[in-house]
């Protein structure tokens, strides 16, 4: 997770992107846990058991990143509505959602910019800012990430043209 997460920040920075606070956040704590894991001394840590993420506590983070998708989302906000540290949810979510934190904001922004190019003629700049991206060129490199389109032939493709 954390090479992949290193490779993310790298790649948004080579293609002029300003990372988000969540990939930071991400690294930073994944950095953390990686070199407690692997350089702690023996028998001085206590095995923390994760805890499930059950679907209510899931359901709480979709909606919370689904109220407002524009909005800056961080790690410790997402960890404070699952009731848990940092570094557990970071562990927690991977886990049982099968995707980092961070994935998991990108994919709801997509599906709400998806929903956006359905219905309405908004400028995909205007869509792009409105689902929390910092530029329309970060916007259609995630949405062909996630959706293997740009933008503007999904929309085609909703429209029927």
């Amino acid at each position: 997770m954390l090479e992949i997460s290193a490779k993310r920040l790298v790649e948004a920075s080579e293609n002029g992107h300003r990372p988000n606070s969540l990939l930071a956040e991400q690294i930073a704590y994944t950095l953390g846990l990686h070199m407690s894991d692997r350089y702690a001394v023996p028998g001085s840590q206590k095995s923390e058991r994760l805890p499930a993420l059950d679907k209510a506590i899931y359901q709480r983070i979709v909606e919370f990143v689904r109220v407002d998708p524009g909005a800056p989302v961080t790690l410790a906000e997402m960890a404070k509505v699952a009731g848990m540290s940092p570094s557990c949810f970071i562990k927690t979510f991977k886990q049982s959602a099968g995707v980092t934190p961070h994935r998991f904001v990108i994919e709801q922004r997509i599906l709400a910019a998806r929903q956006l190019l359905a219905k309405s003629d908004l400028p995909l700049a205007e869509i792009a800012l409105a689902v929390g991206f910092s530029s329309q060129s970060h916007f259609g490199v995630a949405f062909r990430t996630v959706t293997g389109e740009t933008p503007a032939r999904y929309r085609q493709l909703q429209w029927g043209r």
